[in-house]
């Protein structure tokens, strides 16, 4: 039975990396699956609101709320669609925090370039926790820039839906 106050081994400190990284994976993979099945829906969303506001008033289409509706409708489109745009992380997230050390063993950049050799000659040199937590940290990043982005589609879409009803509202009165 090991002492709970113990420091991890590193066989543990390697599998909690590993763990970490699968689990940022999912809320990447979670996120654009989000964005993906919003975007659906949200579009296929507009033809009940177009024929509720053609019923509230045949002349709808040139209402400046509607124009206004329309424009929206389209920037949380182009919301939903830039959570799935890919991320680049910053060049100072890296092994040494420098940005001249981004020779990612994990992630190759370049296959071809890198040589087969070079590449042999470096992994047998691999700090295994450094390369773990660098691609950690940056698949971290790549989570916070999508939660974010995905933040701002949602709310991009229930400003769409309040102007959507208050243009209803409006458009019933006339």
């Amino acid at each position: 039975m090991s002492d709970t106050n113990s420091p991890a081994t590193p066989s543990e400190r390697v599998e909690f990396l590993k763990e970490a990284i699968r689990f940022s994976e999912g809320n990447i993979r979670s996120f654009d699956t989000k964005a993906q099945i919003s975007v659906v829906a949200f579009v296929f969303s507009i033809s009940p609101l177009w024929s509720m506001m053609n019923a509230a008033s045949p002349h709808a289409a040139a209402h400046p709320m509607v124009l206004a509706m329309a424009a929206l409708y389209l920037v949380t489109i182009g919301f939903f669609s830039f959570v799935l745009w890919p991320v680049m992380t910053p060049p100072k997230i890296s092994r040494s925090g420098s940005a001249n050390d981004d020779r990612s063993m994990f992630f190759v950049r370049d296959p071809v370039g890198s040589g087969g050799h070079d590449y042999s000659t470096r992994l047998q040199r691999l700090n295994v926790e450094s390369e773990l937590t660098t691609e950690l940290l940056k698949l971290s990043y790549i989570r916070d820039i999508k939660s974010m982005r995905f933040r701002r589609s949602l709310y991009a879409a229930a400003t769409f839906y309040a102007i959507a009803f208050a243009t209803f509202l409006l458009l019933a009165r006339m």
